[in-house]
């Protein structure tokens, strides 16, 4: 008696190389397009997020000038140093403006050339909070020189129009940098407000003021 044949399937052929070089091209063109988009998005993201903080962090101050007639000092206001460390006091406690402060999705650096400065924020990752009245009384010069740069660009305007406003919230942005205290990298470039206009990635400072705010 005959055994019965076996049915063979035939064996598929495999890929050749020049296929396998195709496909990775094609993967890596795919990875080139979407990798950039995906970044910028994140970029885009953490921009709206951070004005997002300052529209809270806002109500939060004008909230507390409601009560107290005047926005909370500089050195005690959205910042405290207390023991070689930061920690947001004013307008969470010991009236919660706030329920809580934000912290920044930026690498904030104000403030590391001094570790005695109390505008510390990159020990908490927070954002520069900068009354223009000091503790002491006078106009506080980080904020003039701040009016200068972000809403003039530079010019040398009379003090009377650069004491105008009472505070400026800020934060390093995309560069990861404060600009203002950048040394130039070019002639004629300053420290500027950032503008996604520019490019995601481009330099500049996100910056608001009580009465001057870029990116309405």
């Amino acid at each position: 008696m005959n055994s019965p044949k076996r049915l063979h399937r035939p064996i598929p052929p495999g890929f050749t190389l020049i296929e396998l070089l195709i496909v990775v091209a094609i993967i890596a063109i795919l990875a080139a397009i979407a990798v950039p988009n995906f970044l910028e998005a994140q970029t885009r993201s953490r921009v709206s997020r951070t004005l997002s903080d300052f529209r809270t962090l806002r109500t939060g101050l004008e909230a507390y000038r409601v009560d107290n007639v005047q926005y909370p000092e500089t050195d005690l206001g959205l910042t405290m140093l207390n023991q070689g460390y930061l920690s947001y006091y004013r307008l969470t406690t010991p009236i919660s403006y706030l329920t809580s402060v934000p912290s920044s999705p930026w690498k904030e650096t104000y403030g590391t050339a001094d570790p005695a400065s109390p505008k510390i924020a990159s020990d908490i990752n927070g954002y520069l909070y900068v009354r223009r009245i000091a503790i002491d009384g006078n106009d506080d010069p980080d904020y003039l020189q701040d009016r200068r740069v972000y809403v003039h660009q530079g010019a040398l305007t009379p003090q009377r129009e650069l004491r105008r406003g009472e505070w400026l919230l800020k934060s390093v942005g995309p560069n990861n940098r404060d600009d203002r205290d950048a040394p130039p990298r070019g002639l004629g470039i300053q420290a500027r407000v950032y503008d996604p206009t520019n490019g995601t990635l481009s330099d500049g400072d996100i910056v608001q003021f009580n009465d001057f705010n870029p990116y309405n």
